[in-house]
């Protein structure tokens, strides 16, 4: 049986969490067996995916890190402390810090020990660098879509052959129920039409420039009686929650657009929308779009946040140029103005596009992987 320990920044609700939870609890446990060790825990990030770890059966153990230098280098030991505890054959990082502190920590690791790295979106000249000088830390790095693996090839210079290509997987009949009945009615009783953007309050989802084009609408004349736009997810940047909040404030829109907390049933937002929206100004493989289209939920995405390609405009949902508030403005009043007939005919168009993510092959290739990468015991 293979070990694999898994190195995460956090277990809080987000996309890389989530997928690495959908990953480590669909394995089939008497071929490998999983161990996550996350990097933040209650004093920095919720441990909100901990529950669905411990209902499966897998161990994770958490150093509880703060944000200062001295607790990167405390996280450094961590790692080697857990190597030597747990001995596994692979480790996996997942997340920023987890592959920046398991690289530091891979001269003092055993040389038997594979290493995979992982990059799940855009990354700036100052990271691409940082992966080109550490790529001999791991046996390969993963990615989750073409064009993360054309950027390393093309900006940070890495042989095609290091970088393994795993697409996103969606559980789609988990996100095609809705967790509490008749959401809609208690959400938003009477809306014409409901949006939804679930993500964190942050620089790299940028929910601020939603209320800005709503604001935008409104102040124009254009924006239709009984709407509602929902955001759910935690504020992480303040001064990201600052802009969202002066958009809402400076435009009157405290009854229209509407923060909500984190959600361990997300899949009661996507039910209770007619679309939702992802305009963040990068992405690898967006993972709540996948989620919005196994609900049968259209998307509202960024040019940028769909550089895969997973929305297809006018069929799965409507792609806006990055950054452009007045073109997402324009984009919210037609889908707005669309009849019920319109938005019902991508339904299945929504589905259709997200089974061809399929969470069994998203298990099945990486182990794969594993079973390849430790068939031979080369360096790293």
């Amino acid at each position: 049986m293979l070990r694999v320990l898994y190195i995460v920044d956090s277990l809080m609700a987000g996309g890389i969490e989530s997928q690495l939870v959908a990953l480590v609890t669909q394995l089939d446990q008497t071929r490998i067996e999983p161990h996550v060790l996350c990097l933040y825990g209650p004093r920095a990030r919720a441990l909100h995916f901990a529950p669905a770890l411990r209902a499966a059966g897998v161990a994770y153990t958490t150093l509880d890190l703060e944000w200062s230098s001295r607790e990167k280098l405390r996280g450094v030991g961590g790692i080697i402390r857990a190597v030597r505890a747990l001995r596994p054959d692979i480790i996996q990082a997942e997340g920023y810090h987890a592959n920046l502190l398991m690289r530091l920590a891979a001269p003092l690791l055993p040389s038997r020990v594979r290493r995979l790295g992982t990059v799940r979106g855009e990354l700036s000249a100052k990271q691409l660098r940082y992966e080109r000088l550490s790529q001999r830390f791991c046996a390969k790095l993963i990615v989750n879509s073409p064009h993360l693996k054309a950027m390393l090839v093309t900006q940070a210079g890495l042989a095609p052959g290091r970088i393994e290509m795993i697409l996103n997987g969606i559980a789609v009949d988990r996100w095609a129920t809705a967790h509490t009945p008749h959401f809609r009615e208690q959400l938003a009783p009477g809306a014409h039409r409901v949006l939804v953007s679930i993500g964190r309050i942050s620089f790299e989802k940028n929910m601020h420039w939603i209320a800005q084009a709503v604001g935008m609408l409104k102040a124009q004349g254009r924006l239709a009686p009984a709407v509602r736009v929902f955001i759910v997810g935690p504020p992480h940047h303040a001064a990201a929650q600052a802009l969202l909040d002066t958009a809402i404030r400076d435009h009157d829109l405290g009854e229209v657009v509407i923060q909500c907390p984190e959600t361990a049933h997300p899949e009661d937002y996507y039910s209770a929308c007619d679309a939702s929206l992802l305009v963040s100004p990068g992405e690898g493989l967006p993972n709540v779009a996948l989620e919005s289209l196994s609900a049968g939920r259209p998307v509202i995405i960024s040019a940028a946040a769909n550089a895969s390609g997973v929305i297809e405009d006018g069929v799965t949902g409507w792609v806006v140029r990055t950054g452009d508030v007045a073109a997402l403005a324009d984009t919210l009043a037609q889908v707005i103005a669309m009849p019920e007939s319109a938005l019902g005919a991508m339904h299945l168009a929504c589905i259709a596009r997200a089974r061809e993510y399929s969470l069994e092959q998203l298990v099945s290739r990486y182990t794969s992987l594993y079973e390849r990468i430790t068939s031979h015991a080369t360096s790293p």
